[in-house]
């Protein structure tokens, strides 16, 4: 009995054993699934809980209920993290928001068809005051301010808004902006964007004192003839429709107040009024409108009618004799307006004759050939008031450009393109002139007699 007795102990002592370490292993692998276990609310705000194991539940205890804590605030680092990228986030919306518009600023605006009703009611009924001589007024529309054109219609424009749309789509800074236009009756209206400032013909010839001209430098002159030279090659060049802008004159181009720039106005309505019917080849080949090519190259041909409109002293020879309109008309009409710009003075004027008292027709295209062939005259035929202040060989350069331009043969004139590259390199030069001249101003450049 008694080595039964000492079994049994050594027996129950045995199992206490293995008890003891089977807990001692479950409570390492209890912690070792705590430290491997991703942290959670406990982990920011532990709560202790009783061990099953070691404090088990009797029957007669009644169900444990779980203890609630109220949830814990989040951290205030976390916080201002969310508020930094919710600031960051409403910046980066609102930036985008004004890219967008800065976007949607710069594109060019459609054009618009107005109604014969609208434009007549921003006229008052076209009894409104005019500007100068011309059937052109300014005014508001749709809260815009405009100069509306009339223009009488040559025939009738079949395509007139799709025309009118790849007009409105030319954007140069040298090019008056075409808003949109209206066909009515007998009439075409374009309406253009208002600039302020004259057209150059009145700079160039004030009526109220003939000495002064607010074109009384050198450089003023040259810059107006570059960006007019610049606007022309634009509309020869570089857009897909090669047209002919006809009106190319010192009246119609507009010089900015007060900074000086040109602009050439009136572009596109010889096509929008039917004047000039044409077909021009873009570079893929589509056709624009209809008409027959000439063999001066891609170009005009006057429709059937026989009827030559234009302004004297600007037409080329060969429009005035056969009714041909190229691109070479528009270089002729530019080389009369660099002269212009050189002397100052009108294309085609009439004086009495000293001697015989007769009145006779003077021609700057004709005078300007007699300069260019006795380079001794050129001081004396530049506008006197510039004062001698300019160089004299920019001023031969660009005699000898002009009579390039008015070449009686259209197939010896140059394109705009090599007029622009010539006047881009007077520019430069004659900006260097001005460099040196500095504080020399109301001094005469030259003591030689005019």
């Amino acid at each position: 009995t008694g080595k039964g007795k000492a079994g049994f102990a050594s027996l129950a002592l045995r199992g206490f054993n293995f008890l003891h370490i089977a807990a001692l292993l479950i409570g390492r692998a209890e912690f070792f699934e705590k430290m491997c276990r991703p942290k959670s609310k406990d982990a920011v705000n532990p709560r202790w809980r009783p061990n099953p194991s070691l404090n088990p539940r009797r029957p007669s205890d009644p169900p444990a209920t779980p203890r609630t804590t109220p949830a814990s605030p989040r951290p205030v680092a976390s916080t201002s993290k969310s508020t930094e990228l919710s600031l960051n986030s409403t910046a980066a919306s609102t930036t985008s928001s004004s890219s967008n518009g800065t976007f949607r600023a710069a594109l060019p605006e459609k054009p618009i068809l107005y109604s014969f009703s609208e434009l007549s009611r921003a006229t008052r009924n076209f009894l409104a005051p005019r500007i100068g001589d011309s059937s052109a007024w300014r005014c508001t529309v749709r809260d815009k301010p405009v100069v509306i054109t009339r223009r009488e219609a040559a025939s009738s424009v079949a395509n007139f808004p799709s025309l009118l749309a790849d007009l409105c789509s030319v954007h140069h800074a040298g090019v008056l902006k075409l808003v949109g236009g209206c066909s009515h009756g007998a009439h075409v209206y374009l309406v253009h964007d208002f600039q302020s400032g004259s057209n150059l013909a009145d700079l160039l010839r004030p009526a109220f004192n003939p000495n002064y001209s607010p074109l009384s430098t050198w450089i003023s002159r040259v810059r107006v003839a570059l960006d007019v030279a610049k606007a022309l090659e634009y509309v020869h060049h570089d857009i897909p429709t090669h047209y002919v802008h006809k009106h190319v004159k010192s009246s119609g181009i507009l010089i900015t107040d007060p900074d000086l720039r040109a602009k050439i106005a009136h572009f596109g309505s010889t096509i929008l009024t039917g004047e000039v019917s044409l077909r021009v080849q873009s570079p893929s080949g589509s056709e624009i409108v209809e008409e027959r090519a000439v063999a001066a190259g891609r170009g005009l041909r006057r429709s059937s009618s026989k009827k030559i409109s234009g302004t004297q002293g600007y037409m080329a020879p060969e429009y005035v004799s056969s009714g041909t309109l190229t691109r070479k008309g528009d270089v002729f009409a530019f080389g009369v307006v660099l002269l212009e710009i050189l002397t100052g003075s009108e294309p085609v004027r009439f004086t009495r004759h000293r001697e015989t008292k007769v009145i006779e027709r003077v021609s700057l295209v004709e005078e300007a050939r007699s300069v260019a062939s006795d380079r001794g005259g050129l001081r004396r035929w530049v506008d006197p008031r510039l004062k001698d202040s300019f160089p004299v060989d920019s001023a031969e350069k660009m005699l000898d450009v002009a009579t390039a331009c008015v070449d009686p043969d259209p197939g010896k004139r140059p394109d705009m393109r090599w007029v622009s590259g010539q006047l881009s390199r007077i520019w430069i030069k004659s900006k260097r002139w001005g460099e040196t001249m500095q504080g020399t101003q109301g001094l005469t450049v030259s003591f030689e007699g005019r």
